[in-house]
């Protein structure tokens, strides 16, 4: 409660904020322990025992802000941890409810990290020994004033060598960029076309630059009439009225373009663009 001196508003401390705030949700928690356990979910007293836990659930929330979730996202996991709360809360244990709240949610956003954050799957003990690992990493720096080495971090987990090395690789998917993302400061050009999805991407860049040696002993109206027929996807009577000859001389053109660069590639590549010189 706030109080007025002269005009001037003075803000409660924080201690008593919180007091009076725990003291509304012990009121509405007791109104809920009225309501037959089997008919507390969804009554209006239940409805009110959330809502004036709401803040608290909120503070606990974007105390893990910054982790690469949303604010919202966090806010509507901890909510189910403080639903899941005020559910099983017992008055008659005399135990404060924030005392019961507060690990709940905490809990509830833990195993959200835990098991739903990550971009790819890993195991159990992964996902378990991430935080420790987080933790680790934190307290060496801070002890040795630089990044720690896996031997020294190896040595503060109690694991050997070879398992906190699989163990740092295994970490390192939890933050992973997007193919969206540029593959140069200064170039459009996203990481994901870049990067070759299976063998067959590479036999076409292989063959890509089979073509182009072969194209290069073309004449450059002949290099044309194929980039129109190939490239641009043109009928030979499109190419005929584009480059302004017979649809005949085109299809003579095509033929003979085809046969010279079959004999520019490979042996074992002469059947490359095969049967497409027709209309």
């Amino acid at each position: 409660m706030a109080d007025t001196t002269r005009g001037v508003t003075l803000a409660a401390p924080r201690g008593r904020r919180h007091d009076e705030e725990g003291a509304v949700i012990d009121a509405a928690l007791e109104a809920l322990a009225a309501v037959p356990r089997e008919h507390r979910l969804g009554s209006a007293a239940f409805r009110n025992a959330v809502e004036c836990a709401l803040p608290l659930s909120d503070r606990i929330a974007m105390g893990y802000a910054g982790r690469g979730q949303s604010a919202e996202e966090l806010r509507q996991v901890a909510y189910l941890g403080l639903v899941q709360a005020v559910l099983r809360f017992d008055t008659s244990q005399g135990t404060p409810f924030v005392a019961y709240a507060v690990p709940t949610i905490r809990g509830e956003i833990r195993r959200f990290f835990r098991d739903c954050t990550w971009p790819v799957h890993v195991s159990r003990h992964v996902r378990d020994m991430h935080a420790r690992v987080g933790r680790a990493v934190d307290t060496l720096c801070n002890e040795l004033g630089r990044a720690p080495r896996v031997s020294e971090l190896a040595e503060h987990l109690g694991m050997p060598h070879d398992e906190t090395s699989d163990l740092l690789l295994a970490c390192d998917t939890y933050r992973v960029e997007s193919l969206d993302t540029p593959a140069h400061v200064d170039s459009p050009t996203p990481v994901g076309d870049t990067i070759a999805d299976d063998a067959h991407d590479t036999i076409d860049a292989e063959s890509r630059v089979m073509l182009q040696h072969a194209i290069r002993t073309l004449t450059p109206q002949r290099k044309k009439i194929v980039y129109l027929r190939f490239v641009e996807d043109l009928t030979q009577s499109q190419i005929a009225k584009r480059v302004g000859c017979s649809q005949m001389q085109i299809s003579r053109e095509l033929r003979s373009s085809l046969s010279e660069m079959r004999s520019a590639l490979a042996p074992d590549a002469t059947d490359i663009a095969d049967g497409r010189e027709s209309t």
